[in-house]
């Protein structure tokens, strides 16, 4: 998986071309970001580096896990990366807010939309 960031977008793109893009631009208040985990919603970096991500790819069986946060009125979602013989990730994107500011997310598979929301 490789990680890109540019004009206030960051894109994961792994082996087969499948894409996680998430709008990152900041527009006030909210806290908002990405964590790569051992659990889904957690937002406590595992990884230390891009260079550890490399091997890992979406999981096509592993639906996105939503979480709403009723409190900020923001939530989560997040996407299962796999590796052989390496222990599963999750890819988490989350934006905590006062229910004005969102961020926007799309999943691409082989360059065809899967699924879009916003958090």
């Amino acid at each position: 998986m490789r990680i890109f960031n540019k004009d206030h977008k960051v894109n994961f793109v792994d082996r087969h071309n499948t894409l996680v893009g998430f709008d990152n631009h900041q527009q006030c208040c909210e806290k908002f970001g990405w964590s790569v985990s051992q659990s889904s919603g957690d937002l406590s970096c595992v990884v230390a580096s891009k260079e550890e991500l490399e091997p890992y790819a979406f999981d096509p069986t592993s639906p996105p896990i939503h979480q709403n946060d009723p409190i900020t009125e923001g939530g989560s979602v997040s996407f299962l990366l796999v590796a052989p013989g390496m222990t599963p990730l999750y890819l988490t994107l989350f934006n905590h807010h006062n229910g004005y500011y969102s961020h926007g997310f799309h999943l691409d598979c082989g360059g065809k939309l899967a699924l879009e929301g916003e958090l």
